[in-house]
C-alpha cells in the first residue's frame, strides 16, 4: 500500500513538470502576440549600458564577438566594454589589444583587464561589478561565444525605461550544435510564458541585462551565476523578463564535445541551485510560485525522481498481481521491449527508453556532483569541491522523500503531544551551526516537544536517564527519533544536514571548549545534523565525558570528507544504522 502512494505521488510530480507544467508555459506565451518594446519618448536619453565579457582562453571566440560588437547601432557615447582576461594562456590578450585601437577609433570606451591568475568567472564577476556598482546603473553579461543582433543593445535600453524591471534575458539559440536545440527551444518556450508572470526563473550568460543597484556578490560555491543573479533581482520585489526578439547565437564548436558532459554540468547546476530558488519564493506571486516549484524546482529533482518512479511502479505492480505468472509476464515484457529497444532505436518505445536512460544518465552526474560552466579553483579546505556537492545533493534527496514518507504522521505526534501534556506542539531551541573562519552560525532547531513547558525554566542542562522533564509520549519520539521529523524542512532550508555533528546550545560551547581542546572544530566548513557517527554510536550527552567521546566520532567523520569514496561509505553507514535505530527504537 505504502508503495503504491509512493508511485501515485512520483506520478503526479512528474506528470505535473513534463506535461501540466509546459502546457501552461505555453499558453502562457501564446496569449499576448510578440510586440516591440514600447519606443523611447521623446527628450528620453538612451540608458548608459557596459557590456561585460568574462573570457577564459576562448581567442578564436573573442575575435568574433568583438568584431560583432561594433556592428552594434547604439550612440558610442552611451556604452562602453569591460572586458576581463581571467588568467589566459592562450592569445585571447593579443586579440583584445588588436580590438581595442578599433573601438577607440569609434569613440566607444573600452577597458581591458587581464588578470595573471585563473581564480574562476565568480570571483571575476564580483570584483567587477560591484566596482561598477558605483560608476553605473545598467549591465549587460554576455559570454565570448555569444554573437548579438546589431540592436541588441537597443532593445535593451528600451525594455530598462520600466522602472521595475530588474533582470532582461534574450532567446539563446546553438548556431553550431543541433543536440542541445531541443532543449533549448523548450526553455525559451517557458521562459517567454513565466515573463507573463513577471518572474523568469534564471536567465543565459550568453546575454542577460541586470539593474547593478540590485546585485549583491555571488556566494563563492555558486555554480549558475546566471541563475543566482536574476533571483537576487527577484528578492528584491523587482520583475524579470524574457524578450523573445532579443537573439544571442552561440558559435562555439562543440562538436567534439561529450554530450554526457553536458548532461552532467546542467543537471548538477539545476540540482545546485535549488536552495536559492527556495528562498526566492516568498518573494514571489502565487502564479510565479506554482510555476518556479513546477518548472526549476522539480526539474532539479527529475533525474532522481524517475528512477524511483519506475522502481515503485514495478514493485507495486509485482505485489499487487499476487500472482508468479503475472510477475513473470512483467519481466518477460521488459525484456522484449528492451531488446526490441536495442534493435529500432528510433521507435517510440526506443525514444522512450532513451529518455529513461537520460533522466538515469542526469541522477548520476548530480550524484557524483559535476559542476557547470567555467574552470574554477578548488576551495582550499579539508573538504573537495566534489563531496560537498554530493552531500548536498543527498541532503536534498533523503529529505525529500523522507517527508514524503513521514509528513501523514506529523498531526498524529501532533495530537499525541496535546493529549499528554499542556504546552506547544513544536520546540524551538538555539544552537551553533557550521563554523568558518570570520563567523560562527546561529539557528534554531525545531523539534517535537519531548519534555514538560517548563523544562528549562531553571535553566539549560542535560537531560539525565529517567529524567523526569520527558513526557511520557516524549520518551517514545525520543527512543525512536520521530522528534526530531521537523528538522528535515531546515535540512531543505540548508541550516542543517541529515549526517553531521550534534548541534550544540550556545551557552554549553564555551565551557566545552575550555575542558575539551579542539571542540568548537566539530562543525568547521560542516552543518550539524540530524544523525552522525556520534549520534548512532552513543546515546545523549549526559555528561562531560559523553560529549568527549562524541568528539572523536565527529573528527573521525570530519576525516571521512577527504574523499569521495571514502565520504560516501561512511554516509551509507551512518544512514543505514539510523535506520536500524529508529525502526528498533534505540534512540535516545
Amino acid at each position: 500500500m505504502l508503495l503504491m502512494m509512493l508511485f501515485t505521488l512520483l506520478t503526479l510530480l512528474l506528470a505535473t513538470h513534463l506535461l501540466l507544467y509546459p502546457a501552461w508555459m505555453g499558453w502562457l506565451a501564446r496569449r499576448v502576440p510578440l510586440q516591440e518594446p514600447p519606443g523611447r519618448q521623446t527628450g528620453q536619453q538612451p540608458a548608459d549600458l557596459t557590456v561585460v565579457i568574462p573570457c577564459f582562453n576562448e581567442a578564436r571566440e573573442l575575435a568574433f564577438k568583438l568584431d560583432n560588437l561594433l556592428q552594434q547601432h547604439y550612440p558610442s557615447d552611451r556604452w562602453r566594454i569591460e572586458l576581463i582576461l581571467d588568467g589566459c594562456t592562450d592569445a585571447s590578450a593579443e586579440v583584445a589589444a588588436g580590438f581595442e585601437r578599433r573601438f577607440k577609433q569609434q569613440g566607444i570606451e573600452f577597458t581591458l583587464h587581464n588578470h595573471g591568475s585563473n581564480r574562476g568567472k565568480i570571483h571575476r564577476l564580483n570584483q567587477h561589478l560591484q566596482r561598477l556598482k558605483q560608476q553605473r546603473q545598467l549591465v549587460v553579461l554576455s559570454d565570448c561565444s555569444a554573437l548579438l543582433a546589431h540592436d541588441a543593445l537597443s532593445r535593451i535600453s528600451r525594455a530598462f525605461m520600466d522602472d521595475r524591471l530588474g533582470a532582461l534575458c534574450g532567446r539563446y539559440v546553438h548556431g553550431t550544435d543541433s543536440r542541445l536545440a531541443g532543449h533549448w527551444a523548450r526553455l525559451n518556450r517557458n521562459r517567454q510564458g513565466e515573463a507573463m508572470l513577471g518572474a523568469v526563473m534564471g536567465a543565459t550568460g550568453a546575454l542577460m541585462a541586470l539593474r547593478l543597484a540590485l546585485i549583491q556578490p555571488l556566494p563563492p560555491g555558486c555554480v549558475n551565476d546566471d541563475f543566482e543573479l536574476v533571483m537576487q533581482v527577484l528578492r528584491r520585489g523587482y520583475r524579470s523578463d524574457f524578450e523573445p526578439q532579443l537573439r544571442a547565437v552561440d558559435i562555439a564548436p562543440r562538436a567534439n564535445e561529450n554530450l554526457f558532459g553536458q548532461r552532467a554540468r546542467i543537471a548538477a547546476g539545476n540540482l545546485a541551485q535549488l536552495p536559492s530558488l527556495l528562498s526566492t519564493l516568498p518573494s514571489l506571486c502565487f502564479a510565479a510560485r506554482v510555476a518556479a516549484i513546477a518548472g526549476k524546482g522539480l526539474r532539479a529533482v527529475l533525474p532522481l525522481l524517475l528512477p524511483l518512479w519506475l522502481i515503485a511502479g514495478l514493485g507495486g505492480a509485482l505485489l499487487l498481481s499476487q500472482s508468479v505468472g503475472v510477475a513473470s509476464l512483467l519481466a518477460v515484457s521488459g525484456v522484449l521491449a528492451i531488446a526490441y529497444a536495442s534493435l529500432r532505436p528510433k521507435s517510440r518505445v526506443g525514444n522512450l527508453f532513451r529518455a529513461v536512460a537520460g533522466a538515469c544518465t542526469g541522477a548520476w552526474c548530480q550524484l557524483v556532483g559535476v559542476r557547470v560552466g567555467w574552470r574554477q579553483r578548488p576551495h582550499e579546505d579539508f573538504q573537495p569541491v566534489g563531496v560537498k556537492r554530493v552531500k548536498r545533493g543527498i541532503d536534498l534527496l533523503v529529505s525529500v522523500l523522507a517527508l514524503i514518507l513521514v509528513l501523514p504522521l506529523f498531526p498524529l505526534i501532533a495530537l499525541a503531544i496535546k493529549l499528554d501534556s499542556p504546552g506547544s506542539v513544536l520546540y524551538r531551541q538555539m544552537r551553533v551551526g557550521a563554523r568558518y573562519s570570520d563567523r560562527s552560525e546561529l539557528f534554531y532547531v525545531t523539534k517535537f516537544r519531548s519534555m514538560t513547558s517548563d523544562a528549562e525554566q531553571a535553566g539549560a542542562r542535560w537531560a539525565k536517564p529517567g529524567d523526569a522533564r520527558v513526557t511520557r509520549v516524549g520518551r517514545l519520539l525520543r527512543a525512536s527519533r520521530l522528534d526530531e521529523l521537523p528538522q528535515l524542512f531546515q535540512v531543505l532550508k540548508g541550516e542543517m544536514s541529515i549526517v553531521g555533528p550534534r548541534p550544540e546550545r550556545p551557552q554549553f560551547c564555551g565551557i566545552l571548549e575550555r575542558q575539551l581542546p579542539y571542540y568548537l572544530e566539530r562543525t568547521y566548513e560542516l552543518r550539524p545534523g540530524l544523525t552522525g557517527l556520534a549520534q548512532v554510536n552513543q546515546s545523549g550527552d549526559t555528561s562531560i565525558d559523553d560529549v568527549k567521546n562524541k568528539l572523536l566520532f565527529d573528527h573521525a567523520y570530519a576525516a571521512s570528507l577527504g574523499g569521495l569514496k571514502s565520504y560516501l561509505a561512511m554516509e551509507a553507514q551512518i544512514l543505514m544504522r539510523t535506520l536500524w535505530v529508529v525502526v528498533s527504537a534505540k534512540g535516545h
